[in-house]
């Protein structure tokens, strides 16, 4: 029918243009898919194939970060810990790196290793305070009491003139 027709034809257009960012795009679309059936490893293998082989391609910052989260959603910590910790290494100042951060924070808790867990929250915070995942990041270390809530980072407004704000930071500062 016209599913296997259309899947012909994406086989196709892969084999003739393997790099091309549709090609990426159906390559994710099918990984997605893999992982919403509860075919993980399938999806395990898309996911590290678009990070290693579509290096321009938007996903790619995620494709691990999604792997990495199918194991944490499986409740395999120390898998996803490990994988996390790459996303970190690649990843360190993105979206993607700074919910590694966390997640990898999260992988530690529920493995007890309660100090990994709070350097990976505090890394999360420094790395984008102001980000969604320092805010989570903020409330495990609290909840899960890895520092005293007086010493966990914080954002305050710091009110100064307009003159100093577009000064503000110096050169050399």
């Amino acid at each position: 029918g016209q599913i296997s027709s259309s899947n012909y034809w994406y086989g196709q257009f892969q084999i003739k243009f393997p790099h091309h960012t549709k090609t990426a795009e159906m390559i994710w679309t099918k990984a997605t898919k893999m992982e919403k059936s509860g075919n993980f490893r399938k999806a395990d293998s898309l996911y590290h194939h678009i990070d290693a082989h579509f290096s321009q391609d938007k996903r790619r910052k995620w494709a691990t970060f999604r792997s990495a989260l199918m194991y944490h959603q499986k409740e395999d910590y120390k898998t996803s810990a490990v994988q996390f910790h790459e996303v970190v290494e690649k990843r360190r100042g993105l979206w993607s790196g700074n919910g590694a951060l966390f997640f990898k924070g999260d992988a530690f808790v529920q493995l007890g290793q309660k100090q990994e867990a709070k350097k990976a929250f505090l890394d999360c915070i420094k790395d984008f305070p102001l980000s969604y995942y320092a805010h989570l990041s903020r409330s495990h270390l609290a909840e899960h009491q890895l520092m005293p809530a007086s010493e966990i980072p914080t954002i305050s407004p710091l009110f100064i003139s307009d003159e100093d704000a577009y000064a503000w930071p110096s050169p050399g500062a």
